[in-house]
This record gives structure tokens, sequence and C-alpha cells, in this order.
């Protein structure tokens, strides 16, 4: 979904008097597990590791910073300058979950 159609879709509703969807992004690099887990009569797809439970803990910081897309200073820095601009930095910042602080950039 684009942010056009979200946009469109929140004016929908906000017609019928509900409440309007907003979303948040986070991202995070790094080595994680992706597979099918379960039994033969109910398998899931599935991705776990450090890597997902670091970009949940981001997108969950979205809302407090109020911005759709939060991303680690490591994905930040390889960025090219001018998609880079387009993020604020929120310096270094205890993630719950996460014993050390991390480098935390929010935007666009």
């Amino acid at each position: 979904m684009t942010e056009a159609n979200l946009e469109t879709l929140n004016q929908k509703l906000l017609l019928k008097t509900l409440p309007e969807i907003k979303i948040g992004i986070g991202v995070y690099r790094g080595p994680l597990v992706l597979g099918l887990i379960g039994t033969e009569t109910k398998m899931q797809h599935t991705i776990i590791g450090d890597t997902v439970n670091r970009a949940a803990r981001l997108e969950g910081l979205c809302k407090e910073l109020a911005v759709p897309i939060v991303i680690s200073g490591w994905i930040w820095h390889s960025l090219d300058v001018t998609t880079q601009l387009k993020f604020r930095s929120f310096g270094k910042q205890q993630v719950k979950g996460i014993s050390e602080s991390m480098e935390i950039f929010g935007g666009p």
C-alpha cells in the first residue's frame, strides 16, 4: 500500500467515523532465520532472530518519535547522502529489550 492509498483509505474511514490507520516501519540489518515451521497439518512461514527483534523494536518507536520510519545507525550510514538528509537523528537511545543503546534515525 502506498502512502497515497493509505491517505485515501483514511479519508473514507473518517467519513464513516472510523479511526484512521497509521503504520510504522522499523529497519535493521543482520542475520536471521527464514523458513517453514510447524507440523504437517499446520505449517507457517516465519522469520526469527535478533535482527527481527531489533527491527520490531525500532518499529515500536515510530509512534513515540512521531515518524513513519525508524532505522538503525548502521542502515543510515549505508544510505547515499541525498537519502540520509531525509532522516533526522534521534541520537543513541536505549531500546526496550536490547542491552546496548542504538543510534536511531527517523523520517522521512
